[in-house]
């Protein structure tokens, strides 16, 4: 087989067949793909980084997916590894209900579910010495807990627009901007946005509500 003679152009060509077939083309990885390539390619464009330019690649973007690419193989899930987190959350009083981790731990919660693990979240949580029925049990109180937040500020918020009506009488009646079902239909969507803060819990959503209610209150009587 004839030895190839590398070009600056083949060199750039073969780099960018390789990155769109989907190859890690970082140097490490190059290197003990095809060394002779690498050679070549430090030998003409006088780096690595500067041949994989010269194809017209973005070498910070090659880098970041090349990090991702062995932090992923470093953090393999294991069924060991999944029951720990498991445990972790449960131990720091996280809501283990299926809703919750599949908005903030879904690589957990996905990986729990496969067949070759535990095939759903249930049978995990339990592996991980966790009874269900309280996971679910607290995740019927958190909806409640909600509900009730949610029935206790719209009660406020409506005695709130009513009173910024009474004072909007005789100006602007007919301004959709600052009538009640505009302030309330306001709140009711800025309501969804506060309650998905996992951060929060009732008194700080309480709080939060209450400042929309004077902002927007406060808005509406200075129109």
């Amino acid at each position: 087989m004839s030895k190839r003679r590398w070009s600056p152009d083949l060199i750039a060509s073969e780099i960018s067949r390789l990155h769109s077939a989907g190859i890690d083309i970082t140097q490490g990885r190059m290197e003990a793909i095809d060394s002779r390539l690498t050679s070549a390619a430090i030998r003409y464009f006088g780096s690595w980084r500067a041949a994989v330019q010269a194809a017209g690649i973005d070498y910070e973007q090659v880098a970041a997916i090349g990090k991702a690419r062995r932090a992923e193989k470093v953090t393999k899930w294991t069924q060991e590894r999944i029951l720990a987190e498991i445990r972790r959350l449960h131990q720091e009083g996280e809501d283990l209900s299926p809703a919750v981790i599949r908005r903030k731990y879904l690589s957990l919660y996905a990986t729990a579910r496969r067949k070759e693990h535990f095939g759903s979240w249930a049978e995990a949580v339990t592996a991980a010495g966790v009874d269900y029925a309280s996971v679910k049990q607290v995740a019927q109180r958190n909806r409640r807990e909600r509900a009730g937040w949610k029935r206790r500020l719209l009660e406020e918020w409506q005695a709130n627009a009513s009173d910024a009506d009474s004072g909007h009488a005789g100006r602007q009646e007919t301004s959709e901007r600052t009538s009640s079902s505009w302030l309330q239909g306001l709140l009711q969507e800025k309501l969804a946005e506060v309650y998905e803060n996992p951060g929060q819990d009732a008194e700080q959503v309480h709080h939060a509500i209450k400042a929309l209610m004077e902002s927007v209150t406060r808005a509406s009587g200075a129109s």
